[in-house]
């Protein structure tokens, strides 16, 4: 099993570093998870922004709010004086800064599952701040730290000729799904969970699915058969039977309307 939180592609040897660039701190943003009333999730599912139309074909109910803020982007008060230039250049940095990390607000969702076990479902946008991931991940861990499943999906281009894999974690959840194995890997979000968890001690329960898909990270290309194996996988064993096929009805439909004869996966 290998989980890689980010990759940067190596600098070419012609280029000099910025030595400013690495003199300057990270930016660390303030993360809030906050449901609006206490209830005891047994299940929570993690999807990336890229596959949020799992997350849009369930019937839902909004519980809490997840929030991510960069103070440091703020604008300062100040009296000091600074000439135009300073001010010019300050400006246009921090400017460039918001573009780069925005600030969010994503829902979190409660379903009904099997035996009106409640499950919390987080559908999370793509960071380009890996610190953000990583945070977002703690919170979420701490927030609904008695759950007893905890399952999560990630785009990842495949060759195994498979249309889903899994990391080896646990043998009992999706027992009919291929291992995903080097030099596969998963990144963004579901890996920052999977790692979370892991500082925790809690992955006996864990799953995380890995969906076929090729594109840059944050925005892939899904493939159809992938979102309707890992569809299959996590309805059958959140919800009930009558509920799961009702679900997967709806979403095939929905996935063959966006999916284009001339190609063999799409963006959502």
């Amino acid at each position: 099993m290998l989980i890689k939180q980010w990759s940067e592609s190596q600098a070419a040897r012609h280029v000099l570093d910025n030595e400013d660039e690495f003199q300057k701190e990270p930016l660390v943003p303030q993360v809030t998870v906050s449901l609006d009333k206490e209830t005891l999730f047994e299940h929570v599912l993690i999807i990336p922004n890229s596959i949020a139309i799992i997350t849009q074909t369930l019937a839902k109910s909004e519980v809490g709010q997840m929030t991510v803020r960069y103070p440091q982007l703020e604008p300062a008060d100040t009296e000091e004086e600074f000439d135009d230039e300073e001010q010019l250049y300050s400006a246009a940095a921090i400017d460039a800064s918001r573009r780069k990390f925005p600030e969010t607000d994503s829902p979190l969702y409660a379903v009904s599952g099997a035996d009106n076990a409640q499950i919390l479902i987080a559908t999370v946008p793509h960071f380009t701040n890996p610190i953000a991931e990583k945070k977002v991940a703690s919170e979420i861990t701490k927030v609904v730290s008695g759950a007893k499943t905890w399952l999560a999906l990630a785009p990842c281009q495949l060759n195994n000729g498979a249309s889903i894999s899994k990391l080896d974690l646990s043998p009992i959840l999706f027992p009919n799904v291929p291992l995903l194995k080097p030099p596969h890997f998963i990144t963004g979000i579901s890996a920052a969970i999977i790692s979370a968890l892991a500082k925790k001690g809690d992955l006996e329960n864990a799953a995380a699915l890995a969906l076929n898909s090729e594109g840059h990270p944050g925005f892939e290309k899904v493939d159809a058969d992938a979102i309707m194996d890992a569809a299959y996988e996590i309805f059958q064993e959140l919800l009930d039977h009558e509920d799961a096929e009702q679900v997967l009805k709806k979403l095939s439909g929905t996935v063959r309307k966006i999916n284009s004869s001339s190609t063999s996966g799409m963006y959502l």
